[in-house]
């Protein structure tokens, strides 16, 4: 009875501390497997669904899958030409509010495949990770600290069967229907309702030795501002890309937003955030090729229903990882994924999960008044204390 009731008082004292506390160990274990989409990777993928699927259920969300049909090359290496048709599953998570007003509804996605080339652990394990858990930091606030009331609807979703990431994959990917077959019908049509998404890419390649960040010809022509940085700071793969495309005003805000909150908590951090701003007529090279493989094109290249292209807000967050170099140094040989998760890469992951959270508490939430500390603030708390008493007087 008494460790029963120590139990009880142990998880009754360790509700709040979930509010704000990032945990990516249990993720990132489960999102270390192959996951390209073939036949010898069906259990691993059927797993990490399934993992998506029961963590954003518990973490209070709506849960729907969408389904959809698409073409791969069955080598992942892309050397055999052979394609097969594979069905893939977006699993999207919805914390409903209103919908229906400019600009009400973001997005956060993450791709859960692998492109069976790169380790996905870090490509993009880490995103679904980050995804996954500013989903269980969002909502277990909004709905149990008593802090924030949600005004708008966020969506997180989780991305399956990258074509784009693919060696010769030829069909669409999971991005593209979710964009145009799942997002757009349930802005009813009407662009005006969406407030923009943030990707995330590779995010947890950070490295900082110097000339660790490979530049390529058409940089400084790209991203001077960026460029002048990197040189000033000797070249060092110590930040995090957000990249964007296009003036408009809806993206100007994105930008803003989201820079504004990662700033706000990194102030004093080896690492920061560059903006870096894409712009049509751009010249096509290795390192504009690699910014639109990822989801944030669908959004950038959207159809309305006159099949017009429309370009949504998006951002794209990466840690530009085929030109950044990453230490291979690790305790085995030969080196495993896990042991390349270092104390410096989680805290550089976990600087985004904050800053994509304080970004959707600022953009999505109203905060409410502090409550006095036996107030709602400690609802969690006060359950598990009743729940104790109860179990107290059964026992009496």
């Amino acid at each position: 009875m008494r460790l029963v009731l120590l139990v009880l008082l142990l998880v009754a004292g360790t509700v709040k501390g979930d509010e704000d506390e990032v945990d990516l160990q249990q993720h990132l274990e489960k999102l270390s497997s192959q996951r390209y989409p073939i036949e010898s990777n069906t259990q691993n993928r059927d797993t990490i669904r399934e993992y998506i699927i029961e963590r954003m259920t518990n973490y209070g969300l709506e849960v729907e899958q969408q389904k959809f049909n698409t073409t791969i090359s069955e080598d992942p290496i892309g050397i055999d030409s052979q394609y097969i048709k594979v069905q893939g599953t977006n699993v999207i998570g919805i914390q409903r509010a209103v919908t229906e007003h400019p600009g009400a509804v973001v997005v956060v996605g993450a791709d859960y495949d692998s492109n069976g080339v790169d380790d996905p652990l870090f490509h993009n394990g880490a995103g679904v990770a980050t995804l996954l858990e500013a989903a269980r930091l969002y909502t277990i606030n909004e709905r149990w600290s008593g802090r924030y009331v949600a005004n708008y609807t966020t969506i997180f979703v989780a991305f399956d069967i990258n074509t784009k990431l693919h060696k010769n994959s030829p069909g669409h990917p999971g991005g593209y229907y979710f964009v145009q077959n799942w997002l757009m019908p349930f802005l009813k049509q009407n662009t005006d309702y969406f407030g923009g998404a943030i990707i995330l890419d590779s995010i947890m390649n950070v490295n900082y030795n110097i000339y660790t960040q490979v530049l390529s010809n058409n940089f400084q022509e790209m991203f001077p501002e960026t460029y002048g940085r990197l040189q000033d700071d000797s070249n060092k793969g110590n930040f995090l890309a957000m990249v964007s495309m296009g003036d408009k005003a809806a993206t100007e805000t994105l930008r803003d937003q989201f820079s504004g909150s990662y700033r706000k908590n990194r102030r004093a951090e080896r690492f920061r955030l560059e903006d870096m701003r894409l712009q049509s007529g751009m010249k096509f090279d290795n390192l504009l090729g690699e910014f639109v493989k990822s989801d944030n094109i669908h959004f950038w290249n959207a159809k309305d229903a006159s099949n017009r292209t429309v370009q949504l807000p998006a951002l794209l967050l990466t840690d530009t990882k085929a030109f950044r170099n990453m230490e291979k140094e690790c305790v085995t040989d030969p080196c495993r994924a896990v042991d390349l998760v270092t104390e410096e890469r989680l805290e550089f992951v976990e600087a985004t999960v904050r800053s994509v959270t304080t970004f959707l508490f600022n953009r999505q939430t109203t905060r409410l008044p502090e409550q006095p500390s036996s107030g709602m603030s400690n609802l969690p708390s006060a359950i598990m204390t009743v729940l104790m008493f109860a179990l107290v007087r059964l026992h009496m």
